[in-house]
């Protein structure tokens, strides 16, 4: 698997459609084809709120940009939504577990492998991936619980390129 593309790894059917997506946004944006005329199959591709925004941002160019004042941090605390079209030197992807991201190992969906790519290419420098055993808590409202299990999106990544910590504490920084 190693220097295999990541494209190669993830399931054709999956590429076709993303594939497709891209078509018909660069059509909408040459204005080729009018954003009324590709709705229901970027809507049936991406589904509704990710359809939805990409026609919004292809139909409304001149949106404001915001500025960047270098006096203050910057740091940036955002969604997989809010990180689109954004880059930095350090990426941090929090929540990398099963019951994060994805909610679950077993049937990882489309939108949840898009969001990890979308977080994975922000990335200038390095990109840290942090899971963790517990929401809040080992303990819950029924008793203990058991600890998250290691996502399996961590496993899609060439392993050579990875540097795994361990379990850390609080106290271990």
């Amino acid at each position: 698997m190693s220097n295999q593309p990541f494209i190669e790894l993830l399931p054709s059917e999956f590429v076709e459609r993303q594939m497709r997506a891209v078509e018909l946004a660069r059509a909408v944006k040459s204005q080729s084809l009018t954003s009324e005329g590709v709705q229901r199959e970027l809507i049936d591709l991406l589904g509704q709120g990710f359809a939805n925004q990409v026609l919004q941002s292809l139909t409304e160019p001149n949106a404001p940009v915001a500025t960047v004042d270098k006096n203050q941090p910057t740091i940036l605390l955002t969604s997989f939504k809010g990180c689109k079209g954004l880059s930095a030197g350090h990426v941090f992807i929090v929540g990398v577990h099963d019951g994060g991201l994805p909610r679950d190992n077993k049937h990882v969906d489309d939108v949840e492998i898009s969001q990890f790519v979308v977080a994975l290419t922000r990335t200038r420098k390095q990109c840290h991936i942090l899971s963790n055993d517990w929401v809040y808590s080992p303990k819950g409202k029924k008793g203990w619980i058991g600890a998250f299990q290691p996502s399996i999106c961590v496993d899609w990544l060439p392993k050579e390129l990875v540097e795994d910590r361990g379990k850390l504490r609080a106290k271990d920084f």
